[in-house]
C-alpha cells in the first residue's frame, strides 16, 4: 500500500502566511482532527494542545497588553489641557474688557479659541485633531501678533510643546503596541506550528500502521485545505510581485 502522507508544509512556508491564512488553516485543521473519533490517548492528547496553541495563537491577535509609552502620553495630553485653559481664560478675561489695550487682541482670539468643540472626554486622537486645527488658525502673523500684544508668548510656546509632545507618544505607543502584537503572534504561531507537525507525524503513524479508512479520508481532507491555503498564499505572493513591478515602472 501506498504511504499515506500530508502534503509537505514547512516552517518557513507557515511563518510566511498572513495571520489570517494561518489562523483559518490552523482552525480548520483542528476541526477535521477533532471530528476523528478515537479513544487513543496519545492521540487526545496531541489534539489537546494543539486547539490551546490555537486558542493562544487567537487571543494575541489585535490585542495588545500595553505600552509604557501610555502614561507619558496621557500626562503630556494634561499639561496641555491645562496650558490651554490658562490660555482660553486669560484671552477670555481680556475680551470684556474694551476699555483696555489689549482687547482687541482678545477680540481676534477669542472667536479662534472657541470655535474649537474640545471634548476633553473624546478618545486623545480626536483631540489630537482638534488642537492641531487650531494652531493652523493661530500660526498666521495675525494670531502672533495677538498673542505677544497679550504677552502669552511663552504660554503659547509651552502649549504647542507638549501639543508635540503628545504627538511623539501617539506615534512611540502605536509603534510599540504593533511590535507587542506581531511579537506575541509569532511566538504564539510557532508553538502552534510545533504542534500541528506533531499531529501530522503521529497521524501518518497511525495511519501506515492500522490502514484505517477513516484515517485515510482524514489525512486526503486535510491536504485539500492545506492547499487552499498555499495556493491563496502563492496568489498573494503573485499580487505582491506584480505591484512591486508596476511600481518600478512608475
Amino acid at each position: 500500500m501506498t504511504k499515506i502522507k500530508f502534503i509537505k508544509l514547512t516552517p518557513t512556508q507557515l511563518h510566511r502566511m498572513r495571520t489570517g491564512t494561518h489562523i483559518h488553516l490552523m482552525s480548520a485543521l483542528q476541526d477535521l482532527f477533532s471530528a476523528y473519533q478515537t479513544e487513543n490517548e496519545r492521540y487526545q492528547k496531541l489534539l489537546a494542545q494543539f486547539t490551546e496553541a490555537i486558542r493562544h495563537e487567537d487571543s494575541f491577535i489585535g490585542k495588545p497588553k500595553g505600552s509604557s509609552f501610555t502614561q507619558d502620553l496621557y500626562k503630556a495630553d494634561q499639561i496641555r489641557r491645562h496650558l490651554f485653559s490658562a490660555l482660553q481664560a486669560h484671552v477670555k478675561a481680556y475680551a470684556q474688557l474694551p476699555d483696555l489695550e489689549e482687547y482687541e487682541a482678545a477680540k481676534y482670539l477669542m472667536p479662534l479659541l472657541n470655535s474649537r468643540k474640545f471634548n476633553f472626554k473624546s478618545k486623545i486622537g480626536l483631540r489630537q485633531g482638534t488642537f492641531s486645527i487650531l494652531f493652523s488658525a493661530l500660526n498666521n502673523e495675525e494670531g502672533r501678533a495677538a498673542i505677544h500684544a497679550l504677552q502669552l508668548d511663552r504660554l503659547y510656546t509651552q502649549l504647542l510643546q507638549y501639543h508635540e509632545e503628545v504627538q511623539r507618544n501617539i506615534v512611540a505607543r502605536s509603534n510599540d503596541l504593533k511590535e507587542q502584537v506581531a511579537g506575541a503572534v509569532q511566538t504564539a504561531r510557532q508553538t502552534c506550528n510545533e504542534c500541528c507537525f506533531q499531529m501530522f507525524d503521529y497521524i501518518e503513524t497511525l495511519c501506515n500502521y492500522t490502514e484505517q479508512p477513516e484515517l485515510i479520508e482524514l489525512v486526503e481532507t486535510c491536504n485539500i485545505e492545506i492547499r487552499r491555503s498555499l495556493s491563496e498564499m502563492k496568489g498573494r505572493d503573485h499580487e505582491e510581485d506584480d505591484a512591486d513591478a508596476q511600481t518600478a515602472t512608475l
